[in-house]
């Protein structure tokens, strides 16, 4: 019938206004599963790439092999991730707000010294389960020493914001008489730090013989009480 309107069909008790919104939702539940898929992709994208770096680093891994193990063609990875650098900046970040979380929940607000100490021991812990991250974050650093490299920045700050944590950490210490006068708090920040990478350097090459949550705890106690008043 040219020129009539559309006939609609209804069910038993559906007005016009029904159908417009069955249309709108039918609209929304597409985008929901487009939005549903995409972030499943980004996920999945996110989860081959740190795999990948922390493996071959950043220069050793290309975007065509995490597009392949993605099970994505390079158009559908560039989709998400508009170069190597955006993807890689995006898996560092994931990782470091990721561990920020984990830590700040151990430490509470406002740790002392021994505080700080105690939600390292309690990483250490967690990363015997976490060997991917602990990979990924040393081949990171090392790579990048040089300079001219997406992780340097990131990797620098990460070891600056863990010597901060343990200076401001052993102020408050010293405020509240929890550790002797004449520490040298720098000094002290910087060795730790050294005592925890060196330990999570030589479990990365022999995991099976290097128990490096236990060493570090103890070596932590150790180092309490020869801080202590």
């Amino acid at each position: 019938m040219s020129g009539s309107s559309p006939v609609t069909r209804r069910f038993p008790g559906q007005d016009a206004g029904e159908d417009a919104a069955g249309t709108g939702a039918d609209a929304a539940g597409r985008r929901g599963r487009g939005y549903s898929k995409g972030r499943a992709a980004r996920s999945r994208i996110l989860r081959v790439a740190t795999e990948a770096f922390a493996e071959r680093g950043y220069r050793g891994a290309s975007l065509a092999e995490i597009a392949r193990a993605s099970e994505l063609s390079m158009p559908g990875l560039l989709h998400h991730f508009a170069n190597k650098d955006q993807l890689f900046a995006a898996v560092h970040e994931h990782l470091e707000i990721a561990d920020q979380r984990l830590f700040d929940g151990f430490a509470g607000e406002d740790p002392s010294g021994f505080g700080v100490l105690d939600a390292f021991v309690s990483m250490a812990r967690m990363n015997l389960d976490r060997w991917e991250y602990v990979q990924f974050t040393h081949l990171i650093a090392a790579e990048s020493a040089p300079g001219g490299h997406p992780g340097a920045h990131t990797s620098r700050e990460h070891f600056r914001a863990a010597r901060q944590l343990l200076v401001e950490g052993f102020t408050r210490s010293l405020a509240q008489g929890e550790i002797r006068t004449g520490v040298d708090l720098d000094r002290l920040a910087v060795e730790v730090v050294a005592m925890v990478e060196g330990l999570q350097n030589q479990w990365l090459q022999e995991p099976e013989a290097i128990a490096y949550a236990e060493h570090f705890a103890t070596w932590v106690e150790d180092l309490k009480a020869s801080l202590r008043p």
